[in-house]
């Protein structure tokens, strides 16, 4: 081979090497297994670019399936738990109110669960799974719950093919019911058919819309005006729940609360409830097209948990 050939041969290979990278890093949608317990999470150890649209807006998942580092054995955990505004959809991981609160608490290692599509049932069963593991050193959980609407959305769970257990009131108490046995592992595929099709989504999300959502929010407000209290007790009984969960492990509890109703109803049973409400509906601290919140929002919301976790650490 000689010189000219050679060159031409790595830049080939250059070029190869290039179009996959960029390949592997086009717009895709993050992948999720089902999950016994909590209905699905993502895949462990995947590097995939925001399928909103920017290539330079990278979600990374971690060995246990979140959007972190790993962790550390050797440092305190502050855990914080959630759906896709604790997980940080359309935002850069840095700008997560996890990571500018973890800038704020040197020494402490802040530690995002966040998985989107999460219900609240979802996302105590999260912390509860990984706090029976008892390999860290956990100080405070932060649970960041969904508006208590969401708390009903099981149509939308059939829909989106995201199974989500559930809490139900039995003599006084709650008892955890496994996610739906309807969905089996054949599922995923069904998902993966729908990423092919552009306008399948859309399709999918009129039918929830007009079939399913709206008759649905009709009940629960016919259920708020006829049955108030059985209504509330449920969502009282999980706020009691993850507090008693808290106390279990020696763990401060601490909720960031989206909603007014939610909000009202944590402050009747515990002290250390945040609410956020007012950042999601300011213009400049939202991100107009995905709905979620910016950096600016993170900040404040973060400034917010800051002031609630930082006199027991």
């Amino acid at each position: 081979m000689n010189f000219n050939s050679f060159i031409i041969f790595i830049i080939i290979n250059l070029l190869v090497l290039l179009a996959k990278a960029d390949e592997d890093l086009s717009p895709k949608e993050i992948k999720f297994q089902l999950d016994p317990r909590r209905g699905f999470i993502y895949e462990p150890n995947q590097l995939t670019s925001s399928i909103e649209g920017s290539p330079k807006l990278i979600y990374k998942i971690n060995s246990q399936g979140f959007r972190d580092d790993e962790l550390s054995p050797d440092k305190p955990l502050v855990i914080a738990l959630g759906s896709s505004h604790t997980f940080g959809h359309a935002i850069n991981a840095e700008d997560r109110w996890t990571n500018q609160l973890e800038d704020r608490l040197p020494g402490y290692d802040v530690y995002n669960m966040g998985v989107a599509g999460y219900s609240i049932e979802s996302i105590i069963v999260n912390a509860e799974d990984f706090l029976k593991s008892k390999k860290y050193n956990v100080k405070a959980l932060i649970f960041e719950m969904p508006p208590h609407l969401e708390h009903y959305t099981l149509m939308k769970s059939f829909l989106w093919l995201q199974p989500k257990p559930r809490f139900l009131m039995k003599e006084g108490g709650l008892v955890y019911q496994s996610p739906p046995s309807y969905f089996q592992e054949e599922v995923y595929w069904a998902r993966k058919l729908l990423g092919f099709c552009n306008g399948c989504k859309d399709v999918a999300a009129n039918i929830d819309k007009f079939l399913f959502r709206w008759p649905q929010n009709f009940y629960i407000h016919f259920l708020r005006a006829y049955s108030r209290y059985a209504y509330y007790q449920l969502w009282v009984e999980i706020f009691r729940y993850a507090i008693e969960l808290g106390t279990d492990y020696q763990a401060k509890v601490i909720f960031v609360l989206r909603d007014d109703e939610s909000y009202k109803l944590c402050q009747q049973i515990h002290d250390q409830c945040v609410s956020v409400k007012d950042i999601a509906t300011r213009k400049h601290h939202v991100n107009a097209k995905m709905k979620h919140i910016n950096r600016k929002g993170n900040r404040l919301k973060m400034e917010r948990v800051y002031e609630k976790v930082k006199p027991f650490l």
